[in-house]
């Protein structure tokens, strides 16, 4: 899959068989083996790549870094570090990308076990690679879905409610999903 960030005008391919948490400004991936996870962040740059890095290295207490460095990655001159740390009893590794464009940049970090390191380097690869603005104008001009709070004033089906309030039926699944409701089930009033 592809993941769209239209506010900062940027996407990357998300890492195929991982699972994903999206948010608007970030998301997370992590493989089905359980050793590895990746966590995308888009922020506004206030201060030099350098002073970014060295912020999130303090915030998750690694130290010095094993490797680290410039290189180009896909679309882009990223900087990385990689650290070695141990967090509850197991050995971990930990690869940041940083990437500039324009006044913002992209985080990815890797935290995998250190031997899994390798086999999860593949998917931190993809998509830092695939990371480039967005150009879909089907994807940058999309507004925010509005939610609405309405009560049921007869009973019905969730989908007899949801047609006739006039919501549109592309969202019925998702609005079913969000209330722990099928479609058929029986809303009470109120």
């Amino acid at each position: 899959g592809i993941y769209y960030y239209p506010e900062k005008k940027m996407q990357f391919t998300t890492p195929s068989g991982w699972q994903a948490s999206i948010a608007p400004a970030s998301a997370g991936f992590s493989n089905s083996a359980g050793t590895g996870s990746i966590q995308y962040l888009c922020r506004q740059r206030t201060k030099s790549i350098a002073v970014h890095a060295g912020e999130d290295r303090e915030k998750y207490g690694l130290g010095a870094p094993v490797d680290q460095g410039i290189k180009k990655i896909g679309n882009y001159s990223m900087t990385y570090a990689r650290f070695e740390t141990v967090q509850n009893n197991q050995n971990l590794s930990i690869e940041f990308r940083w990437a500039e464009h324009g006044s913002d940049f992209s985080t990815f970090m890797l935290v995998s076990t250190s031997q899994a390191f390798a086999s999860n380097l593949p998917a931190l690869n993809s998509a830092s690679q695939s990371l480039k603005p967005v150009t879909d104008t089907s994807k940058l001009n999309r507004g925010p879905v509005r939610i609405h709070i309405l009560q049921a004033d007869k009973s019905e089906s969730l989908q007899e409610f949801l047609g006739r309030k006039q919501i549109e039926s592309s969202h019925w699944n998702t609005i079913a999903v969000i209330n722990g409701l099928q479609l058929k089930d029986s809303l009470k009033t109120g």
